[in-house]
């Protein structure tokens, strides 16, 4: 891409904000620069996937220019979900708040973990968690 112009900051005096920022980079550097944005329901991710950034940008996620899909999910205590993976994806998993089980490893608020060869993964709550999951086509 070109590049695109932003900032951030915290609309609310009062309360903290808890910001995470990541980037995915085209796969055509001659992808117009854009910034989208939409607000997701908590009722969507509840103790379930919610795909929330695609390729395709189906069924109301944003639409990337890469095969990547970012989900978000949030786990009540002993909730369990998972997602299949393949062996030509890779992902990278953010424990955002609480603790998870990310096929049977504990994982806690600002854990992260890079999954390659997996068939799946399955994630299990500990404590009351919101997670964030990019699935990533494998390059080369």
């Amino acid at each position: 891409g070109g590049g695109a112009e932003h900032s951030e900051r915290n609309a609310s005096i009062a309360e903290p904000l808890h910001f995470i920022h990541a980037w995915i980079l085209p796969e055509s550097r001659s992808a117009a620069p854009r910034y989208d944005q939409r607000l997701f329901s908590e009722a969507e991710s509840a103790d379930a996937f919610c795909k929330i950034a695609s390729k395709d940008g189906g069924a109301g996620a944003l639409q990337l220019d890469r095969d990547v899909d970012v989900l978000v999910a949030t786990l009540s205590p002993g909730a369990r979900i998972a997602h299949p993976l393949g062996f030509e994806r890779e992902a990278w998993l953010q424990v955002l708040s609480g603790a998870v089980r990310a096929n049977q490893v504990l994982l806690n608020a600002g854990d992260g973990a890079a999954l390659q060869d997996e068939e799946s993964l399955a994630l299990e709550g500990v404590e009351p968690a919101e997670i964030l999951l990019f699935d990533m086509a494998r390059d080369g």
